[in-house]
């Protein structure tokens, strides 16, 4: 049986990586005050939808969703409790034309996609609503003459958002350049690139690291993250990540060094993702202080180090409190800073192999230089 550990996310119908991203939204929704956001306004796309109760419609919305929330977040029945919170936002979307939100009916069929995935099955639902949802966006946009001309991030940069960015290099080039530039990269973005990146099995590593880009610019340059919108959206790609199964830290047990490390990952083991997470003397001293082996594959240097620290519940956790901008925690900082920036640097910064190439070529250097030698 499954832990009641929130942090444990091995033992039950879904994969460790799905039911991470289920229950790091649930959170989300929870830090951003969705939680209390169900509207008493009863006006239903469906005429159907009048049999509901009115008085009590809003009050079952919000039990279902703590009673839910709360079972995801303690291991027990996940698909259940995934399929009953997509069900409680598509019906509070379509219960009220007005409190009606595009970003809410993707958390609730993100939800739902999820809980009617096959048990350890690979979650193909999510998937293809992540595709169908970029591609509907790039449609969407390109039938629009505003996005086709660029005047439409014209007005909204200056007008709306008043990027101040925008303006000063806008403002250096021809009139509506930048503008026109960024409409169709937008549209090229959603309607091809994007799509067909994540259709693609081999491509998805890379349309990952685009979607982040392409999502931390956009709120680098509004200042907004649509509301629950970003958060989600970022969740949904870990249903593209080939997530392992089992994970070896490899010591050497003549380097002090080596040897407390590996004391830390047996520290780490009760906050883990994987199923299994083990820690073994190497068969022969190595070169490497840390390494591991992640589904039997060899991983050493720097990207070791991502591998241990990227499968932490715990790493996800705060993550997923700087991103959603948790107001308690904002009242606290004794600066002004938009935590999503700091959050999404060091995520886009710590976990690309970029870096760890960077810093296992600093360290080989700093090894090989005379002055280590001497």
């Amino acid at each position: 049986m499954a832990s009641l550990n929130p942090l444990h996310c091995t033992g039950t119908a879904l994969r460790p990586h799905v039911l991470l991203a289920v229950k790091a939204l649930f959170l989300c929704l929870i830090f951003k005050g969705y939680a209390t956001k169900f509207t008493d306004v009863f006006v239903p796309v469906w005429p159907v939808l009048d049999l509901l109760p009115v008085g009590l419609l809003r009050p079952l919305l919000i039990a279902i969703f703590w009673g839910a929330g709360t079972t995801l977040l303690l291991n027990r029945a996940v698909r259940s409790c995934c399929i009953a919170l997509g069900i409680v936002y598509l019906l509070a979307m379509s219960a009220s034309i007005p409190a009606y939100r595009n970003a809410q009916v993707f958390c609730g069929l993100f939800f739902l996609m999820v809980g009617l995935t096959e048990r350890d099955g690979d979650p193909w639902l999510l998937r293809w609503q992540v595709i169908v949802l970029y591609f509907g966006c790039g449609v969407n946009k390109f039938c629009e003459p505003d996005w086709r001309s660029g005047q439409y991030m014209e007005y909204w940069l200056r007008e709306i958002v008043g990027a101040a960015p925008y303006g000063f290099v806008a403002d250096l080039l021809p009139a509506m350049l930048l503008s026109w530039l960024l409409c169709w990269m937008t549209i090229i973005i959603e309607l091809v690139v994007l799509p067909a990146g994540f259709a693609i099995r081999r491509f998805n590593r890379t349309a990952i690291w685009i979607a982040v880009f392409f999502h931390g610019a956009s709120l680098a340059l509004t200042h907004n993250d649509f509301g629950i919108f970003f958060s989600a959206i970022l969740l949904s790609l870990f249903s593209f990540i080939r997530w392992p199964r089992s994970i070896t830290l490899l010591y050497d047990a003549s380097d002090p060094v080596s040897l407390r490390r590996s004391r830390y990952v047996e520290m780490l083991r009760h906050s883990h993702l994987m199923a299994q997470v083990g820690v073994a003397p190497a068969v022969a001293p190595t070169e490497r202080r840390f390494s591991v082996t992640v589904d039997g594959q060899d991983v050493g240097g720097f990207a070791a180090v991502q591998a241990v620290v990227g499968l932490s519940a715990l790493t996800w956790l705060i993550m997923c409190i700087m991103v959603t901008e948790v107001p308690v925690i904002l009242k606290y900082l004794p600066f002004d800073l938009n935590p999503q920036y700091p959050a999404l640097a060091f995520g886009v910064v710590f976990f690309s192999p970029v870096t760890a190439r960077l810093v296992d070529s600093r360290l080989r250097r700093r090894e090989n230089s005379p002055l280590t030698s001497a």
